[in-house]
């Protein structure tokens, strides 16, 4: 397969297979979902339905700065968010213990 390319734009080989997936938690007449995996699943619950493959053309954009920075600041909330939840839990079992320790 040939490709043209336009000016600075990368091509990508994608590979995998379309599966079709049969949850163990549901009723076993259940429909299953299809999805796709980059690597051929030996899974019981999974059947690999056939084989793919494409090439997908992108053009990258020149400066990736601000797209690094924008992942890096939604990890911080997403930290952050996280370490409140952490604290709050271990406040709640502090202030526990230390309304034992004051009972006693």
């Amino acid at each position: 397969m040939k490709v043209e390319m336009q000016p600075h734009a990368q091509v990508l080989k994608v590979s995998g297979f379309i599966t079709a997936y049969f949850s163990p938690y549901g009723p076993q007449d259940a429909p299953p979902s299809f999805e796709f995996l980059q690597y051929e699943s030996t899974s019981e619950d999974r059947v690999v339905l056939q084989p793919v493959e494409f090439i997908s053309e992108f053009t990258p954009p020149a400066d990736m700065i601000p797209l690094r920075v924008k992942n890096m600041r939604e990890r911080m909330k997403e930290i952050r968010l996280n370490a409140e939840e952490e604290v709050a839990q271990i406040e709640e079992k502090l202030q526990k213990l230390l309304a034992l320790e004051h009972s006693a």
